[in-house]
Formats: structure tokens, C-alpha cells, sequence
């Protein structure tokens, strides 16, 4: 999971991502289980996402892993306010990346909270 300025985050908590995931089946999102691997290859650090943990072994230099998951969002029902929506857990974070207009954030009362996961997710992948 690489920050992208393209798009908006917010933090959520456990209650909104699991209950999204638990309507994963009945929306047609589709959930992701993966780790994110963060290495370096020739003085340059790279990120790959593998399934699971048997696969570390085929990587020098690992900087770091994190076990990441992902919803990706069908944008119907509630969501359907938002042109693009991920949700997301790793670690302890829980947090959705969105596309939306300021003026769309400001009716919809959603915080901007993209500094402060930038900062969080730059430390845990550095």
C-alpha cells in the first residue's frame, strides 16, 4: 500500500471495515488478504505484494512486511457517494482512499486526514 496523492484518506475505526467486509458477499466488493513487502534493489527500495509469508524467502534485503487488507469498494449503497473507495487495515489503522471534491467532503462532513496516514505509513514502510 503506496500513499497516492491522486486520492483523499480518512481514518475509520474496526466496527466500519468489519462491517463493510461482512458486506463484502451481498455488494460485490472484492477483499484482499496480502502482505506488502518493501525492499531494496540496487540502493533503490521497492514494494511488491506477495499471499503469504512462504513467499519472503525469494527477497534480499527486506526493509520490511506488513499484512494488509484491502476492500475494494463497488461504490453502491452508502458508498456510492464516493468515485473511487478502498478500505483498508493494517496493523492497528483502519482507513479508507477515496476520490472526492472538497466541496463533496464538506457536505458529506468527511475529514481530510491524508497528512496524518501519509506520516503513519511512510514510518511503518521506511
Amino acid at each position: 500500500m503506496i500513499y497516492d496523492r491522486e486520492y483523499k484518506y480518512s481514518f475509520i475505526n474496526k466496527i466500519e471495515f468489519d462491517n463493510k467486509y461482512l458486506g463484502c458477499k451481498i455488494d460485490g466488493s472484492k477483499y484482499k488478504k496480502y502482505i506488502l513487502v518493501s525492499y531494496k534493489d540496487n540502493n533503490k527500495i521497492k514494494y511488491i505484494d506477495i499471499p503469504n509469508e512462504s513467499y519472503l524467502y525469494k527477497f534480499n534485503n527486506i526493509i520490511n512486511n506488513c499484512e494488509i487488507e484491502e476492500i475494494i469498494s463497488t461504490c453502491i449503497h452508502f458508498d456510492a457517494m464516493y468515485d473511487e473507495l478502498y478500505y483498508f487495515h493494517i496493523n492497528d489503522l483502519y482507513f479508507i482512499k477515496y476520490k472526492m471534491s472538497d466541496e463533496d467532503m464538506k457536505l458529506f462532513g468527511l475529514n481530510n486526514d491524508s497528512k496524518k496516514i501519509k506520516t503513519i505509513l511512510e514510518k511503518m514502510f521506511e
